[in-house]
């Protein structure tokens, strides 16, 4: 199944929105650190019309707590790319990739 990004926030699977994510980043007084909140939800199961993961996936099959787990895991690697090499090709590539356009 392939999931992307549609501008300005949402996930979407075939064109069809499942959920969304919104930043807000703030530096401190001396502009020395950037610090990032990220959130995000995901519709699991969902009344129509909205779009959800059960429409792809049967939901006794989706495991909430699991797919947290590794939506964090990838999250926290690309974490660690960003510190690690700043928003250079690696993450401009992985994010265009994903960009729904």
């Amino acid at each position: 199944m392939d999931v992307y990004i549609k501008y300005p926030n949402d996930i979407v699977i075939e064109n069809k929105k499942i959920g969304g994510i919104i930043c807000n980043s703030f530096s401190g007084a001396d502009m020395t650190k950037t610090k990032v909140v990220i959130g995000f939800g995901i519709n699991i199961d969902a009344a129509k019309p909205w779009a959800s993961l059960a429409d792809w996936i049967d939901p006794s099959k989706i495991d909430a707590e699991l797919l947290l787990a590794k939506i964090l895991v990838e999250l926290e690697e690309h974490i660690q790319l960003l510190e690690a090499e700043g928003w250079g090709l690696n993450i401009s590539d992985r994010y265009n990739k994903l960009f729904l356009h």
